[in-house]
């Protein structure tokens, strides 16, 4: 019984999700594209954002996940609304494979695509011995 009960609330939850989606795209809500490339050293995050201007984006690092918004005013072959004149919203949020630095965080749009450049956080640090 206990193995029917888990069953049940993963899909609760997967339906739950797909209302979710269903309800913001109604809403105009979409969740974009992204891609991530992990190196030694960085994380490399791009996200198509079609018909977006670079100041209608709102980036926020968490030490778990980027989450990425932006609002389309314009449409596009890719980026078409269901009502004229409710603009298009991009939202996500992207989990990270790994724990990242907050400062050396770098973000560069151009031609509809985000690309965001984050540091790994190193593991540990040396402590000098007086």
């Amino acid at each position: 019984m206990e193995d029917f009960e888990k069953i049940f609330e993963e899909m609760r939850g997967m339906f739950d999700e797909s209302l979710g989606r269903r309800r913001a795209r109604r809403m105009g809500c979409v969740e974009p594209l992204y891609n991530i490339i992990e190196s030694e050293n960085e994380i490399r995050i791009s996200v198509d954002l079609p018909g977006v201007e670079k100041d209608d984006i709102k980036l926020t690092l968490y030490e778990d996940s980027l989450v990425v918004e932006g609002l389309c005013r314009k449409e596009t072959p890719s980026a078409r609304r269901l009502f004229k004149e409710t603009p298009l919203y991009y939202s996500v949020r992207i989990p990270l494979p790994t724990k990242v630095e907050e400062e050396p965080a770098k973000a560069r749009y151009y031609n509809g695509i985000l690309e965001v450049i984050l540091t790994k956080r190193k593991r540990g640090r040396r402590i000098p011995v007086e």
